[in-house]
């Protein structure tokens, strides 16, 4: 199967993977005329605020040390859920996780710039807890992000892009991008590379119309 198939997930966003794909694009663009030597220059204090803002916290930290907020999302078993959410058969299911889909998620209209998210990896065992720098309203979704910033100290970003049926994240690590692509109720978390697993390199990723234009 080629790779030219619309994922069911990008079906039902619909303009809320607009706003996605537009604040990757800016990730790039910004990652690159930021560069990697901030971290070491003249904004060593910013980077160390970023780092203790949204460094990931371990299960036996103390609730003292860090302001604990409910979670996005929870790992759940697959055997514990009748209906398992569609799964794309292109999709590698190596690593990839069940989650359940908090409440904090229908509040999403409420979260303002400043406000700290819980965003759980349990494949590598560190929960994210960044803060909200940037908004973005458009399409009945909101889309917010920011960075994190994980343990080879490099500013990572995060997008949480919550619609009126579904909701998608992106989170960089230093093991690897992670994607949550979920409903209102579960959803599935796993590396950006197992979604790319079923990619066929040999075809075209574009289609051409028919003679008789269709």
């Amino acid at each position: 199967m080629g790779r030219l198939l619309t994922p069911w997930w990008l079906v039902g966003l619909s303009g809320t993977a607009l706003i996605v794909m537009g604040v990757l694009t800016w990730y790039g663009m910004h990652a690159r005329t930021q560069g990697t030597d901030e971290l070491t220059s003249g904004s060593r204090s910013g980077a160390a605020e970023d780092a203790a803002a949204a460094r990931p916290v371990e299960s036996g930290e103390s609730k003292g040390e860090v302001e604990v907020e409910q979670a996005l999302w929870t790992a759940v078993g697959e055997g514990t859920v009748a209906d398992l959410p569609r799964y794309a058969p292109e999709w590698s299911v190596e690593a990839r996780v069940l989650v359940s889909v908090s409440d904090v998620a229908a509040a999403a209209p409420n979260w303002r710039i400043g406000d700290t998210l819980a965003l759980p990896i349990p494949q590598i065992g560190a929960t994210y807890r960044p803060v909200i720098e940037e908004i973005d309203d458009a399409v009945g979704a909101r889309a917010v992000l920011g960075w994190i910033s994980g343990d080879d100290g490099r500013r990572r970003l995060f997008v949480v892009t919550v619609g009126p049926m579904n909701l998608f994240a992106f989170i960089d690590t230093p093991q690897g991008s992670y994607e949550l692509l979920a409903d209102h109720r579960y959803g599935w978390l796993l590396p950006s590379s197992s979604m790319k697993a079923g990619w066929d390199y040999s075809e075209p990723d574009f289609t051409l119309p028919n003679g008789d234009g269709t």
